[in-house]
């Protein structure tokens, strides 16, 4: 009985992992949008020059985040995958529970 709740607590684990890395691409989509905003009064074309040093600096700091969140995705993914293919069936009724936790969520937003 240990084992069936180690695992679940693994799932867990990992569904959490997802969720993490979800609002770091959330957090990184946001700041993407702030650090590329044009406005159109402002031409820097005009100015004789292409990216200033900070904007360098910033698309440096945005290549690394996404190379982090990319290793940690990846990492994240094979642990699942591991998981689901040493306990298909448990991986099974565990995602079937989730779905209906969330199905039921989402049905009782829709009735108020």
């Amino acid at each position: 009985m240990v084992n069936n709740r180690q695992d679940v607590d693994d799932v867990v684990a990992i569904t959490r992992e997802i969720a993490q890395i979800r609002d770091e691409i959330a957090k990184l989509a946001a700041n993407i949008r702030e650090r590329t905003y044009v406005s159109p009064l402002k031409d820097d074309d005009a100015e004789g020059g292409g990216p200033r040093e900070g904007e360098q600096n910033g698309w440096i700091e945005l290549q690394q985040t996404l190379e982090e969140i990319r290793v940690k995705g990846g990492q994240a993914l094979k642990d699942l995958k591991a998981e689901i293919e040493q306990h298909p069936l448990r991986s099974i009724a565990i995602a079937i529970g989730i779905g209906y936790v969330v199905a039921r969520l989402f049905s009782r937003g829709r009735n108020r």
